[in-house]
């Protein structure tokens, strides 16, 4: 026995939410666990940047655009690096990692953070080219095609040629750095 289509259930109630509010369901968004969730993903971020500022003072500063708090990284006083910490999300059938560039950084050279399942530490990092970046949300899979433009970095040792590396880059160089 199958229960009532989802097609038949918005003709007759108009939507999905219609039918559950007249048998007395109530959906209450937890706005404040994704507050909690945004600052943990924006403190990673922060620190990496902070992280990386001190490994390389010479050759990194810390910059902002006007009106956000979201910092990147200048490479010898040039070249824009964005960071991004991707948040990993996991479903019953699936798991994969949410990146959402901002309009303003999609031309920078950009250090993707992949977040652990729990998301409160980095399980992977990527470098990412200009011109590479997606210009809407991606859901970025294990395996996924992706990663085949990206140089991965194993450690923050290998930041600075790894981002040279991206800049000069004529076609995709995949080498693990650090």
């Amino acid at each position: 026995m199958t229960g009532p289509k989802y097609g038949a259930i918005v003709v007759h109630f108009g939507s999905l939410q219609n039918a559950l509010t007249k048998i007395g369901y109530q959906h209450v968004k937890n706005y404040q666990d994704a507050r909690c969730k945004g600052a943990v993903t924006q403190r990673i971020q922060h620190g990496i940047v902070n992280k990386l500022a001190a490994m390389y003072p010479n050759r990194l500063a810390v910059h902002r655009y006007a009106r956000t708090p979201r910092p990147h990284l200048k490479l010898d006083g040039e070249t824009n690096v964005s960071v991004y910490v991707c948040p990993c999300v996991e479903t019953r059938k699936r798991v994969y990692w949410r990146f959402v560039p901002r309009s303003s950084e999609r031309h920078n050279v950009t250090l993707c953070c992949l977040a652990t399942p729990t998301n409160d530490y980095i399980a992977s990092m990527y470098i990412m080219r200009t011109g590479d970046i997606a210009k809407a949300r991606l859901n970025i899979k294990p395996g996924d095609p992706w990663f085949t433009s990206s140089i991965r970095l194993l450690d923050f040792r290998g930041f600075c040629t790894a981002v040279k590396r991206a800049v000069n880059a004529g076609l995709p160089d995949t080498s693990a750095v650090g």
